[in-house]
């Protein structure tokens, strides 16, 4: 059974603001600990997904399931903070030129990272990545853009998705070794296989109810 609870507003308005602010922190710490669960991945699959589709539509080539796994990897599905600040969730660096495209304004943002320039051995340098202020979609689609150029002529519209990521890996778009696999891991258990199930709540779900009802007890 669930007990409901109502406080009457002039207890609200005498509550020591301690117990508010502990409310609010709650809240963030919960959100926190939803975005890095196994269970949110399919949230962020959700969310780049259509973007994907798109980008697919407007450029095509490279398969979206593709786009999706790797963005997955390179952000942790979503959840870096330093990639979802610039939307870049797909980890694309600047490159030599640093020269402005149709779907990149130039901006970028410098972070470390690593780099397995020998197999086993992890490097760790500081690099510039292209930024997108103007939201995950200019993101999904500069990075159709990139794989559209010669840069990426090896990459082939009619290969299957775990071809295009080897051919992707060929063309030196990252230097991990286990990238490649992880993604076509990634592919066959969450993007091809995902589905939205009617009545069942999703993370995101559970954490908007769960705003709510501190919102309703605040307020009540």
């Amino acid at each position: 059974n669930v007990i409901h609870t109502k406080l009457p507003v002039d207890v609200i308005e005498h509550l020591p603001s301690y117990f508010l602010v502990g409310i609010v922190e709650a809240v963030a710490v919960i959100s926190v600990s939803i975005t890095h669960h196994p269970a949110f991945f399919p949230c962020f699959i959700e969310e780049i997904a259509p973007c994907a589709q798109y980008a697919y539509k407007t450029l095509g080539k490279v398969k979206p399931s593709v786009c999706i796994g790797m963005a997955c990897i390179e952000s942790a599905y979503g959840t870096s903070q330093i990639m979802r600040k610039h939307n870049a969730f797909l980890g694309h660096k600047v490159g030599s030129g640093k020269t402005a495209t149709k779907y990149w304004s130039g901006a970028f943002f410098v972070s470390k990272t690593k780099e397995e320039y020998t197999i086993g051995q992890h490097t760790v340098i500081r690099s510039a990545f292209r930024s997108f202020p103007e939201g995950m979609q200019q993101c999904v689609l500069n990075f159709y853009e990139l794989l559209n150029t010669s840069l990426y002529a090896r990459v082939k519209a009619d290969a299957d998705y775990e071809t295009q990521m080897k051919q992707i890996k060929a063309c030196g778009y990252m230097t991990s070794s286990t990238e490649v696999n992880s993604v076509i891991s990634l592919i066959k258990k969450y993007v091809c296989c995902h589905k939205s199930r009617v009545g069942e709540k999703t993370c995101v779900d559970v954490l908007s109810i769960f705003c709510t009802l501190v919102l309703k007890l605040c307020h009540s």
